[in-house]
């Protein structure tokens, strides 16, 4: 669950974004940089961090209800072409507080430090993906 987090949040920060648009990069470039996970990948990516931290069906219910809100209100922050970059960051920074609000309200103290160390590392492959290292221009964030 969180390494899913972790490959949502990577895949649609706003960094990325801005580099691709600058580029003229595809939404299937954007999709292999961030490790180009697919419907199947994120589920595979989702059993993994699920199986890490040792996840009940309760919480993985939960945890899958969280990451599917946050992809939904992801997709409606970057669609909105009425908002201007820096916005959309704001926003964007504000639905990863709330991800990971709820999160530490679903996971034991135990299973939620796992999970932040492990979303951290999500870059570089945190839960056993593949992560995609540091960005251009030097940025490890």
């Amino acid at each position: 669950m969180v390494a899913l987090v972790a490959g949502l949040m990577l895949a649609y920060s706003p960094a990325l974004r801005a580099e691709d648009a600058k580029e003229g990069k595809d939404a299937k470039t954007r999709q292999d940089r961030s490790g180009g996970r697919s419907g199947e990948g994120r589920q595979e990516y989702f059993n993994k961090m699920a199986d890490d931290l040792k996840l009940s069906a309760e919480q993985k219910t939960k945890v899958q209800e969280v990451f599917k809100n946050r992809g939904e209100k992801g997709r409606a922050i970057r669609e909105d072409s009425s908002l201007s970059e820096e916005q959309k960051r704001e926003k964007g920074k504000a639905l990863m507080e709330e991800t990971n609000k709820k999160m530490k309200e679903i996971l034991n103290a135990e299973q939620y430090e796992k999970w932040e160390k492990n979303r951290q590392q999500g870059r570089r492959g945190g839960f056993g993906g593949q992560g995609s290292g540091p960005r251009k221009g030097g940025d490890k964030k």
